[in-house]
C-alpha cells in the first residue's frame, strides 16, 4: 500500500535506537520545571503563536548550551559523523510536525530563527544552525530525509544516497518536490538560497547528496517497504524480534509440560498451558504494539 508524506513523516524511526531516545527524551527536558542545573533563558521575539513558544525556547537553549558545553547532549551518540545542529534540528522536525500545523506561521518562525542568532552564537561564531521552511512540506521532506540519512547510513563509508532512495516510497515524494522546487530544472543551490532544501543542503548535506544525481533522479517502479533498504532492514529487525519471542515462549512451554509431567496431574498440565497460551499472546502483543506504535520499529 502505498504511504503518503504524512505517514511517512509520522514514522517514529527514532525509537528503534535506543541512543536516540535518550537524546529526544534530554531534549524533551530541556527547560522544564524539574531542571536545575542550567538557567533557561527566555526567548526573545517572540511574535508567534504562543502554545509554539515552549518549543522555540527549548531549541535556542539547546543551541547555546551545546556551543558553551562542548556538545553536551551528544556526548551518547556513539556515531557522531554530523554537525550537532543535524541532530538538534531532526528533533526539532518532530515537535513541528507534531504540532498543530495552523498554529505555525513559518514567514514569523523563519523571522524570530534569525532574530535570536546573534544571542546563541554571539559576533564571533561564523558558523550558525540554521532553518528555513516555507511550509510543512518542507519540514516533512527533511525530516523523512533524515530518517533515511541518520538510520541507514551506519557502517558505509561511501553512502551513496541517490542509489539507495530509489527503491523507497519516498523517492516518490522527494522527486515531485525537487520538480515543483526548482519547476523541473536541473537543481542548483547557489550559496544563499532560499529554498529550504538548498538551506539545508548547502549547510549539512554537500557530503551526502550529489545535486547532478538528484536531478535526474529516477525511482524505481512497483517499490514497497521491503524493497527500500532502510525499512528492509528494519523489517529484518522485526523477524528477529518475532524469533526471539517464539524461542522463548517454546522454552517456557517445554518446562511447564516437564513439570507437570513430573507431577503426573493432567488437570496441572492444562492450567499450565493456559497460562502458557497468555504468555506466548502476551509477547506477540506486546511485540505488535512496539511494531504499530513506532512506525514499524522494534526496539
Amino acid at each position: 500500500m502505498d504511504q503518503s508524506l504524512d505517514d511517512l513523516a509520522n514514522k517514529e524511526l527514532y525509537k528503534g535506537n535506543p541512543e536516540y531516545v535518550k537524546l529526544f527524551e534530554d531534549l524533551d527536558n530541556v527547560c522544564n520545571a524539574n531542571e536545575h542545573n542550567y538557567t533557561c533563558e527566555t526567548l526573545k521575539y517572540k511574535d508567534i503563536e504562543k502554545s509554539f513558544v515552549p518549543k522555540l525556547e527549548k531549541f535556542f537553549n539547546i543551541l547555546k548550551r551545546s556551543i558553551t558545553h562542548n556538545k553536551i547532549y551528544l556526548n551518547h551518540i556513539s556515531s557522531l559523523k554530523h554537525d550537532p545542529c543535524v541532530y538538534y534540528k531532526y528533533w526539532f522536525y518532530h515537535k513541528i510536525i507534531n504540532h498543530n500545523s495552523e498554529e505555525i506561521n513559518f514567514s514569523k518562525l523563519n523571522q524570530i530563527w534569525s532574530n535570536n542568532l546573534a544571542d546563541i552564537y554571539g559576533l564571533f561564531l561564523t558558523e550558525h544552525c540554521k532553518f528555513f521552511a516555507k511550509n510543512l512540506e518542507d519540514v516533512k521532506i527533511l525530516k523523512v530525509l533524515y530518517d533515511h540519512i541518520l538510520f541507514f547510513n551506519n557502517t558505509e563509508n561511501n553512502y551513496n544516497f541517490i542509489d539507495k532512495i530509489k527503491k523507497c516510497e519516498f523517492c516518490n515524494k522527494l522527486e515531485r518536490y525537487i520538480k515543483k522546487t526548482f519547476n523541473g530544472l536541473p537543481v542548483k543551490c547557489t550559496h544563499g538560497s532560499s529554498y529550504a532544501f538548498c538551506v539545508e543542503y548547502n549547510g549539512n548535506l554537500k557530503e551526502i547528496i550529489d545535486l547532478d544525481k538528484l536531478s535526474s533522479l529516477s525511482c524505481e517502479s512497483g517499490v514497497n517497504e521491503s524493497h527500500c533498504p532502510l525499512y528492509s532492514k528494519l523489517h529484518e529487525q522485526d523477524t528477529k524480534g518475532m524469533e526471539s519471542v517464539m524461542g522463548r515462549s517454546g522454552d517456557v512451554t517445554s518446562r511447564t509440560q516437564e513439570d507437570a509431567e513430573t507431577s503426573g496431574s493432567t488437570e496441572n498440565l492444562e492450567g499450565s498451558n493456559l497460562h502458557v497460551k497468555n504468555i506466548i499472546g502476551g509477547g506477540y502483543l506486546e511485540l505488535f504494539e512496539c511494531y504499530i506504535g513506532n512506525g514499524n520499529i522494534v526496539t
